[in-house]
Order: structure tokens, then C-alpha cells, then sequence
């Protein structure tokens, strides 16, 4: 009996035991959403949640396509980083996957910021200096007080909106407004109109809503204007000083379709002096950007062309996280990106030490263009200096020396000035270029750029006053001038 009572005993206390260990699933539920307020982790969507955030409405408030498209990027590259994490390569497979697929422009636009993030910024920027311009990545903070506003959707030009007068186009906002120091806000449009921005209009500033969608375009070409190519500009600049952001600056001429002789074809012509552009796009075909006796700083802009279509006198510019696009030109000879002079015009008759300069950029091409038909440039005259460096180079880029034989080199001669202009008397220089189109060695026809070398290609001495034989009269604070125009919006 007594051990029949012992055991009965033990039983008892065996399943009080498993009771008080079980926990009901549904008193978890109750904790996660008591109403203390407080939640306990879900692991499983917290994680995700807390890294995968979206920029809001207000943190994209004017900013371009292009920087939407890189914040975008930037949050699924973290969310990808925690989700993978047992995976590293998921991310530099995804930064080559995109360097790989840029046969087609219309593709690479929108991947192009987050790339050059990802795979040039860090492997490349030790090379040489490292621009301290943030303004690429920087939500822009400073809503722009405008002078006068160009909206076409107005009633009438000279309308009130918002105690702003506004214009139904540029030309009225430019003839309504005269000195020095002025802002003009442009509403998202397609301004068909041939514009001149003339020398007192100094320091004068345009800003569009986005550079997809704020266009300015004509459609004249040399043979439509007495032959004068610089005549053919839809835009023509003049004023010292000017800066644009968010602005489609277009040549809409027919050049595959056009019947007439010469068809040259600008876009932009500008005549100026510590000129920045932000988040710009220049297309035409040949001849699509003329930049002349200045110093011109181009961040973060898509350049669209197929013959000599960045060319000029040799002035100090610098493309810095640019798109170089060569467009099909249903041709063999795929074409011609770069044509300069190397007199320097107003500001000096000798060879400037930094020419044209390409740093970080991406030079793609249109589909239909062949691989190995496009060159990076022929000289206008004898004495262009152009370098190439920290650039990725697509593969309709030639690689092969200059023969004087065919014209699809690397680099290739130019008649002017009654001569035969050969690259390798001028002064056409790389350095630490990658991609299908880059050389590790140099050609005939250009140098490669020593490491020490190399590291002299900063801002303060691409736009000094004084830059080899060119000098200016005054100073150019490019960095200053970039982060002030990268922080505005309308």
C-alpha cells in the first residue's frame, strides 16, 4: 500500500512539472502587442525593416533621375549586404553584372551612379586625390530662391505663382531679368527654343526639375545657318560664372535622317569662364558640346554624341562621375568622341598642362555600335591635350595604335589648320583605366600617366590661374562652386 501511494505521488508531480513548462503560443502574441506599447524583436521581418529604408518623399524633394536612382541603389546594396551576408561576392557581382550590360544606353543610365559607387570610388580613389565634393551623394537641402520661374503651363508670361513672376518660356524669364547673380527655376517641359545667354548675365544660374524631364532643344544645323557650326547651338552661353543643374540641353537635328552637307550639330556652345554643370545631359550627334577659352567643371553629367562631339580650344575642363555615350551612327567607323585644340585662345596662345580631363567617368555606347569602331580622340590642332584616367572603358572603344591606316584607332589624325594633325605629336594621356576598352600599356599615339604624375590632377591645379602656359585672371574654387549648386532645388 505504501508504495502504491508513493508512486501515485510521483505521477502527481511529474505532470505538475510538464504544466508549468508549457508556454501557450498565444501568450507570445500577447507580449509582442501588450499594452504597455512595447513590442518584442520579430527577428525575421525587424531586421529587414530597419535596414531596408526607403528615402521618403521629402529626402527625394528635388533631386535628379540619376541621384533618386543612386539612393535607390545604395538602400538595395545595404539590404542585400544583411540578406547575404553569408554570401560577400552577391555585391560585387552585382556591381560587375552592371559594368558588363552597358550595351545599351538607355540601360545604363540608371545603374550607372550605383557601379561607379561600388567599384570605382573604392578601388580607384586612392590613386590619385580623392574629390572632396560630396554633392553626388548629398541630399540637396537648400530650396532655391529664384529671381523668375519658367513654367509652360501658364496663362500668360509675366503670371504670379506663388509671389514668383513666371514665364512660359526661357527666353521671356532671360529678357526679364538683367545683372549679375541671378537664379531661373525651369518647370519640367519641353522648351523648344534657340537660346543666348549673354556676357552680362554674370553668374547667372539655371535649374531644372530634372534633367529627364526639363529639356531645351533646337534643331538647326551648320548647313542651316550659313554654315557656322558654332551658329547651330540651341544654347548659347556668354556669361562668366554660369552654372546649370537638372537641364537637358538638346541638338533634336536629324543627323541619320538629314539630307544636308553639313550637319554639324551643337547642342551647347559656351563661351565662359568657372562654369559648373550638375546633373546635366548634352545630346546631339556630331559636334554636341563646343567648350571654349574657360575652365568648365562637368560632375555627375551624361555627354551623347558620335563625331567630335566634346571638342574646343583646349580650355581647362574636368568630367568628373560622368557617362560618355557614343551614339550609333549606323556606320562601321563608330566614330570620334573628343577633338581639340590646343591654343587656348583669349587666355593665351600656349598649351595648358591639364587640358581635358576625364576622371571616373564611364564611356558606353548606344546598341549597334561595333566593338572596336570608336576612338577616344584626334586632334584638332597639333597641341590638344586630353587624359583619360580611373575611367571604365566599354568595348566599342578601340584599343589599337595609330597607323595613320584606318580609321578606327584609338587615336587617329585630324586635318586643320592646313596640316596633318597626328596624335602622337600631340598630347593624349591615360592612367588606371578599366573595362574591355582600356590598354595597361601605352599605344602609339598616346602616353600612360606616371603614379606621381597622376596625383597632380586635382582641382586646385586643373583650375588654377595659371595652368601651363594658360593663365586666368582670376581664381576658380571649383569644389566651393559644385557643393553650393549641388545643395539646390526648385
Amino acid at each position: 500500500m505504501k508504495k502504491l501511494i508513493s508512486v501515485l505521488i510521483i505521477c502527481i508531480l511529474t505532470v505538475l512539472t510538464m504544466t508549468a513548462c508549457t508556454v501557450n503560443t498565444g501568450d507570445i502574441e500577447d507580449i509582442t502587442s501588450s499594452s504597455s506599447g512595447k513590442r518584442s524583436l520579430n527577428f525575421a521581418s525587424d531586421i529587414e525593416n530597419s535596414v531596408n529604408i526607403k528615402p521618403s518623399k521629402s529626402n527625394l524633394q528635388g533631386k535628379s533621375s540619376k541621384e533618386q536612382d543612386k539612393d535607390s541603389s545604395k538602400n538595395s546594396s545595404v539590404t542585400s549586404a544583411v540578406e547575404k551576408s553569408s554570401s560577400k561576392s552577391s555585391l560585387a557581382d552585382s556591381s560587375t553584372e552592371k559594368s558588363s550590360s552597358k550595351s545599351s544606353s538607355s540601360s545604363k543610365s540608371s545603374s550607372k551612379s550605383s557601379s561607379k559607387s561600388s567599384s570605382k570610388s573604392s578601388s580607384k580613389s586612392s590613386s590619385t586625390e580623392s574629390s572632396s565634393v560630396q554633392s553626388g551623394n548629398d541630399t540637396p537641402s537648400t530650396q532655391a530662391t529664384v529671381d523668375v520661374m519658367v513654367d509652360a503651363s501658364v496663362s500668360s508670361n509675366g503670371t504670379t505663382v506663388d509671389g514668383v513672376k513666371t514665364y512660359k518660356t526661357v527666353a521671356a524669364a532671360l529678357n526679364a531679368i538683367s545683372g549679375e547673380n541671378k537664379t531661373i527655376g525651369i518647370k519640367k517641359g519641353t522648351y523648344k527654343e534657340k537660346l543666348t545667354i549673354p556676357a552680362s548675365l554674370k553668374n547667372l544660374t539655371l535649374i531644372g526639375e530634372s534633367s529627364s524631364n526639363t529639356t531645351l532643344t533646337y534643331g538647326d544645323c551648320s548647313s542651316m545657318v550659313g554654315d557656322s557650326t558654332d551658329a547651330s547651338a540651341s544654347v548659347t552661353v556668354l556669361a562668366e560664372g554660369f552654372s546649370a543643374k537638372n537641364i537637358h540641353f538638346e541638338n533634336s537635328y536629324d543627323y541619320l535622317g538629314g539630307s544636308e552637307k553639313n550637319k554639324q550639330a551643337l547642342a551647347l556652345y559656351i563661351k565662359s569662364d568657372r562654369s559648373t554643370f550638375h546633373s546635366c545631359v548634352f545630346s546631339g550627334h556630331q559636334d554636341t558640346l563646343e567648350v571654349v577659352s574657360g575652365r568648365y567643371y562637368f560632375y555627375d553629367c551624361t555627354i551623347k554624341g558620335s563625331v567630335d562631339f566634346i571638342f574646343g580650344n583646349n580650355p581647362s575642363i574636368l568630367f568628373e562621375n560622368c557617362e560618355i555615350v557614343s551614339r550609333n551612327r549606323n556606320s562601321s567607323n563608330g566614330g570620334y568622341i573628343t577633338a581639340m585644340k590646343g591654343n587656348n585662345g583669349t587666355n593665351g596662345s600656349g598649351v595648358a598642362t591639364y587640358g581635358l580631363v576625364f576622371k571616373g567617368c564611364d564611356f558606353t555606347a548606344e546598341s549597334g555600335v561595333k566593338s572596336g569602331s570608336v576612338s577616344l580622340g584626334r586632334p584638332w590642332r597639333a597641341d590638344a591635350t586630353v587624359t583619360f584616367m580611373n575611367c571604365d572603358m566599354g568595348a566599342h572603344l578601340s584599343t589599337k595604335a595609330y597607323s595613320g591606316a584606318s580609321s578606327k584607332e584609338r587615336y587617329v589624325y585630324m586635318n586643320g589648320g592646313g596640316l596633318k594633325n597626328e596624335p602622337q605629336n600631340a598630347h593624349f594621356t591615360e592612367y588606371n583605366n578599366t573595362g574591355s576598352g582600356a590598354i595597361s600599356s601605352a599605344v602609339k599615339g598616346c602616353t600612360m600617366l606616371t603614379s606621381a604624375q597622376a596625383q597632380n590632377y586635382t582641382l586646385s591645379n586643373i583650375f588654377a590661374k595659371t595652368n601651363g602656359s594658360v593663365k586666368y585672371s582670376t581664381d576658380f574654387n571649383a569644389e566651393s562652386a559644385l557643393n553650393t549648386l549641388s545643395a539646390l532645388y526648385i
